[in-house]
């Protein structure tokens, strides 16, 4: 991909998650791989940190804070098996 192709494919992230967000979405479609993308939006009013670093994380940095927080243990106890 040419630095002009990833520079649209950002901007086309940008204005779907805008979009999306300004809507109360909680997903939008990603312009390239088609999967689905979680709003920042809905990962705030979920109201935690999984520590999975999804893309739009409005907690980033919380699960390395907080890692004593039961959702972020397992999460990150999960991570670390074979």
């Amino acid at each position: 991909m040419t630095s002009a192709q990833n520079r649209d494919v950002q901007q086309e992230v940008a204005r779907r998650h805008a979009e999306a967000c300004a809507r109360s979405e909680s997903l939008y479609s990603d312009p390239v791989s088609g999967w689905s993308v979680m709003t920042a939006h809905y990962l705030k009013k979920r109201g935690f940190c999984c520590g999975l670093g999804c893309r739009h994380c409005p907690w980033v940095g919380t699960a390395e804070e907080h890692p004593d927080r039961e959702h972020n243990r397992l999460d990150r106890d999960a991570r670390n098996k074979p």
